[in-house]
Parts: C-alpha cells; structure tokens; sequence
C-alpha cells in the first residue's frame, strides 16, 4: 500500500544515511509540543506496554532475555558497547544480527530482572501500537508550499534525551528491496491529518526503541524495532533540504534513488509520511535460538535468601570485567552470595543505592 522510492531517513543518532531515511531520535506527538509529554509511563489501558523494559538513557534498546536485548543494526553495537537498564550499565559482551535484516540481538554481561515477550504473530495489520525513543523535542511548525500557511507538521527540534512514547496502527508490512532502500522485514505505520493526540511518528536517536503490539490475548508484544521515517523535505529542486515530522507532505519533494529531489505521485492518494520498524515476527524463532546457546564465558552471580539455599542466578545485576567488578540493586532483604566464574568475591561497598563487589 504504502510505496515509497527510498524517502527514508533512518533512526540514528545525528547521521543522515544516504540522505534517502533519518535516523530516528525522540517520538515525536502528533498532538503536543509540550517537552514534558509522553515522559512518564503510560498508564490505564497503555500500561505494562514496554517503557520498563527499554533502556534508561543513552542508545536505545529492549530486554528481551534475562541475558539479551535487541536494538538496530545500523547503530553499530558491538562487545565493549554500554547498555543501561535499571539503573545498572551493562557491558555487551556479543552481538548478532538476524541475516538481511537490521534486527541485533546482543549479550549482556550480567542479568536482567524482567524482559519484553516477542511478538510471533504475523496478523500485526490493524493492531495498536505503542512507540518509545529517545531524542529530538518537536520544532516550529512547518508551513505549506503553497503560500496558504496552513501547518504541515513540524521540524526537528533538539534533543533532550528523554524517553518518550507514542501510539500508533500497523498499516502495513513490507520487504526490503534494493529499490525501497531498507533491509529485512518491516511494520508500517502511518502520520497523517487525522492523528490523534498521542499519535506519535519517529525522529533521529528513536532508533532501536521498541514498538509494541497489543495482541489479540490483551498482551503487549514487542512488535518491532525502531528503523527508519520519511522525513528528509524541500520546498525547491535546490540544496540539502530540511528534516521534519510532516503529517501533509503534499507539494514537498523528496529525494529518489538518485538523490534528485522529486514530487512524489503518490502525494494526492497518500499525504501522510509514513515510519519503519523491523518486524520482530520474522525474527522471533532466529532470537530464540540464538538465545538458547550456551552464554559467553563471565562471572555468574547467585544468591539466595539463607545462607543454605536454594541458590539461583541473581535477577538483576551487571559485570564490569575491566573492573573486575559486580554491581546490583541493594537488596531490600537479607541475601546471601555464590560466585561462579571467578574467585575472591570481596565484600561490598555501597554507592548511590547499589552493592559493588570485587572480584578475582
């Protein structure tokens, strides 16, 4: 339904990627400029929809295992990289990248307390979503072309680093071609005039956010990964153009495969821009494989609550191997520690609401 010759800006970070996508960085509100919107979790019928399981500040991700997290490709994580959930910074230790696809999984040295469920059903056409990123505030308003100063959308303010959410609808699926200019499995979803207030569209920096699904079973689901939005405009044939939420891209150019700004035809039957997520349903099982596999050699921390067990993994905690250290949520009760994987754990040291230990 939603064809487009490659207008797409991808979602990273300050990097404009063959100047045909832009890298998504906050959501922005179809129905609100207001910095202080959307920044909280969502409650009533949103709640439990996946603002826990997204990382605190920093490059977006989602907890999927109580070892993994998934992000986008093109935002280059790789062992050494730094993920932060719970308050607690997370060394990766590996990353995989589903074949064809922007979809990365990557291993976190540590566990996770809680972690999104993947979405493996295909019937997402329809269906609600709910959209979390990090980055850009919305700008001034974007006027029309033809004079009549009739608001289009708004351009890309600056960026705060806030988590923010919006809703949205999956229109469509697709597939990446060498003529759409994306890789993998896709969600579509639509910003046009009739968006409702928390109707939200991407920015450069929400990519790797998760997009939730609410399934037919009343669950949220991660749906997908933030990817890519048609954002990149001009109002002439001339100079580099300008990025921007547009919900009425009519009488705009865009930039085709050749990077000729040009009208595109379908303007009339289709004004609203349109946002890209990989679509985890076509990489579910891979993920579940790879996750599967036995975890990259590093300390294991176990605990119980008495001294004599039952002890089991700790649910939340992160290994600093350069540090030779172990950090985690100060427990509200009386725990007891094991170390698998190293020897000499110290005593703990409190700092800023967590217990580091060090190890050998």
């Amino acid at each position: 339904m939603f064809k487009r010759i490659r207008f797409w800006t991808f979602a990273l970070t300050g990097l404009l990627v063959l100047a045909v996508g832009i890298p998504a960085h906050a959501v922005i509100l179809f129905g609100s400029g207001d910095p202080a919107r959307n920044t909280t979790p969502p409650t009533g019928a949103l709640a439990s929809s996946g603002w826990h399981w997204q990382t605190d500040v920093g490059t977006c991700a989602t907890a999927v295992g109580p070892h993994h997290a998934v992000t986008a490709h093109h935002l280059g994580q790789h062992p050494g990289s730094l993920l932060s959930f719970g308050g607690l910074v997370y060394p990766v230790i590996a990353a995989s990248t589903a074949p064809d696809s922007d979809f990365t999984l990557v291993e976190l040295a540590g566990s996770l307390p809680s972690f999104a469920p993947l979405n493996s059903d295909t019937n997402e056409i329809g269906h609600p979503l709910i959209i979390f990123g990090r980055g850009t505030l919305r700008g001034s308003p974007v006027l029309a072309p033809d004079g009549s100063g009739d608001v289009r959308g708004w351009y890309w303010g600056g960026g705060d680093g806030r988590l923010r959410w919006g809703t949205n609808v999956v229109a469509d699926t697709d597939t990446g071609t060498p003529d759409n200019g994306f890789s993998g499995d896709v969600l579509i979803g639509t910003f046009g005039p009739d968006a409702g207030g928390d109707t939200g569209t991407l920015s450069t920096g929400d990519s790797g956010g998760g997009t939730f699904v609410l399934d037919d079973d009343g669950q949220w689901r991660l749906a997908g990964v933030n990817y890519a939005v048609e954002a990149t405009f001009n109002t002439t044939t001339n100079g580099a153009g300008f990025s921007a939420a547009l919900f009425n891209r009519t009488g705009f150019y865009e930039q085709d495969t050749n990077n000729v700004w040009v009208i595109d035809d379908q303007q009339a039957e289709h004004p609203e821009t349109v946002l890209i997520v990989t679509r985890v349903s076509s990489y579910a099982a891979w993920a579940q494989t790879v996750m599967s596999q036995p975890m990259t050699s590093r300390p294991v921390l176990f605990s119980a609550p008495a001294v004599e067990g039952p002890y089991g993994e700790h649910p939340a905690y992160s290994v600093d191997a350069t540090k030779q250290q172990i950090a985690l949520p100060t427990p509200a009760g009386n725990r007891f520690f094991q170390l698998q994987g190293a020897t000499n754990l110290s005593l703990p040291t409190r700092s800023g609401g967590q217990l580091v230990f060090g190890y050998q």
